[in-house]
């Protein structure tokens, strides 16, 4: 199949050509191009932000309750399929609330999809196939949830999920309330989302309950539990946050789980996914005692990205006391370069950090890293309530937190982190969520420095392509890599898509390997940016 024929350039964010070859001309439609009027008109110096959260209608959540625990998940996702983003945000009292913007500027309209408590963690992912996203969330509660994707709904419903829990097999894991998180990957290559979901559970616990799962979807919505594919040392810890991602590069997706408390509980976990192992079960080597990335202390969220542009992922972990950066060296070695990258260092020993997003807010190709800081604790704490959320800028491999320069070191109880695109300028906003206190949406000024934001669309189960990575080609023969995933970090889950900072580069191409193997490249014209959507 020509990839090229079946790809669709959706808008232009800073008044580029638009062109994708040399015989499209922008506003052509029949040439599978659409450009339009660039949104940054007047480009600023440099980026700012203006905190929209209570003038678009954000639902608050100062809700009185005194316990900081785990709770407070984000989502941002594209609902309705016009390329921008709807938000859900779990409050911790009202349960899971959809905001849909009511044109570019004004508040939000919102509906609660599920009246449930103390929600620590949401993963989205088309489980049906049907080319939406679904919708799993889970924390304090009895059960956890499986929401499918039914679509636009009619009066007061702005949109419908149906909960499917039971039917998808979710109601019968043996599970107890506690803190979870998810992260949906297809491991087996076989086009459909699988899900792993982990538990939190106290040190040494061996009971089935206790343990993570590892889900296997079905090809029809639902999921079967191959947990037993993996032993009970590798399901086993306070584990809070898992990320599917291909660590070494050869094209399956491999697992990190962030565990905590390590003192008493145990190190994070390294799963190299080794293929099939005969009939249909999976095989997993457990590479956590060689990487060199499992000896963490206290973690709370781990995020995959190439922060070095080498073209592997490295792993940036939220933690207490002092944030980690893992550089990826090849064949699943890791170095920890926290020392010497700057930046990691927190307020004081006491210091926590929960939700983490890669994001490159300037659009200069480096990735930087947006963290939210919020104590555990019982009761409030006037000092540790007011921990500085951070933006550590990348300056090439380094960092400096430069969030108090532009007004993002905001103090309070922060849990979960995302990324969002609320408009066309090329420059991501910032979601924020807190306990007890109110939330933010950080959205920047648009600069000069341009960006691209792949998103590809297939047939089959796996219709965004997540775990896919996609290389750009640039005229002066660099890359840039990236890999499609749902998952933020920490209680933060986002739309999935690739957002390439270019600066002043150009891009000659674009090259997606697909989670199935087959590897397809597109030539552009080197004057392209904006949103594009590659379709096989």
């Amino acid at each position: 199949m020509n990839l090229l024929s079946s790809l669709l350039f959706l808008s232009n964010f800073s008044g580029c050509s638009g062109r994708l070859d040399g015989d499209a001309v922008p506003g052509e439609t029949d040439s599978g191009v659409v450009a339009v009027e660039p949104w940054c008109a007047a480009p600023a110096e440099a980026v700012t932000y203006v905190d929209r959260a209570e003038a678009w209608g954000l639902v608050d959540t100062t809700d009185g309750e005194p316990r900081r625990k785990e709770a407070g998940a984000v989502a941002a996702l594209d609902l309705d399929g016009d390329g921008l983003d709807e938000l859900i945000v779990a409050h911790r009292g009202q349960g899971l609330v959809l905001h849909m913007r009511d044109g570019e500027d004004g508040p939000w309209s919102t509906q609660v999809l599920l009246e449930a408590r103390d929600l620590a963690g949401i993963a989205l992912g088309d489980v049906d196939g049907d080319g939406d996203l679904d919708l799993w969330t889970g924390g304090y509660a009895e059960q956890m949830w499986l929401l499918r994707n039914e679509g636009p709904g009619e009066a007061e419903v702005l949109w419908r999920f149906e909960d499917v829990s039971e039917d998808a097999g979710l109601l019968a894991l043996d599970t107890r309330p506690q803190k979870m998180d998810a992260s949906f990957g297809d491991f087996d290559g076989d086009d459909d989302l699988d899900l792993y979901i982990v538990h939190a559970a106290g040190p040494g616990a061996t009971q089935e309950w206790a343990l993570d799962k590892l889900l296997r979807n079905d090809g029809a919505g639902g999921f079967e539990d191959v947990s037993s594919w993996l032993s009970a040392e590798q399901r086993q810890g306070v584990s809070w946050s898992p990320a599917w991602a291909d660590f070494d590069d050869d094209g399956d997706l491999d697992l990190f789980v962030a565990n905590a408390d390590q003192a008493s509980a145990g190190p994070s976990l390294l799963l190299e996914n080794a293929g099939p192992s005969g009939g249909e079960s999976w095989s997993f080597v457990d590479r956590s005692d060689d990487c060199g990335c499992t000896n963490n202390f206290n973690p709370m969220g781990v995020s995959p990205g190439d922060y070095d542009n080498d073209g592997d992922l490295d792993l940036f972990l939220t933690n207490t006391g002092s944030d980690q950066l893992l550089r990826n060296e090849g064949g699943l070695i890791f170095t920890d370069v926290s020392r010497v990258a700057g930046a990691m260092l927190l307020e004081s020993e006491r210091h926590m950090t929960f939700g983490s997003v890669w994001v490159d807010f300037d659009n200069d190709g480096w990735l930087d890293v947006f963290d939210t800081s919020g104590p555990l604790s019982d009761f409030p704490d006037e000092a540790l309530d007011a921990q500085a959320d951070r933006l550590l800028h990348n300056q090439g491999g380094t960092f400096v937190d430069i969030a108090p320069e532009l007004g993002l070191d905001a103090r309070g109880v922060g849990r979960g982190v995302t990324r969002a695109m609320f408009n066309d300028d090329g420059f991501p906003e910032l979601v924020v969520v807190n306990l007890d206190g109110p939330s933010h949406v950080w959205q920047p000024s648009c600069t000069s420095a341009r960006a691209l934001v792949v998103s590809l669309r297939q047939d089959g189960g796996n219709t965004r392509g997540v775990g896919a990575r996609v290389t750009l080609g640039f005229a002066d023969g660099g890359v840039a890599v990236q890999e499609i995933s749902a998952k933020a970090g920490w209680g933060g889950a986002m739309e999935p898509r690739a957002w390439f900072g270019l600066a002043d580069r150009r891009v000659e191409s674009v090259t997606v390997r697909w989670p199935d193997g087959e590897v397809q490249e597109v030539q552009v014209n080197p004057g392209v940016d904006g949103r594009i959507e590659l379709v096989r």
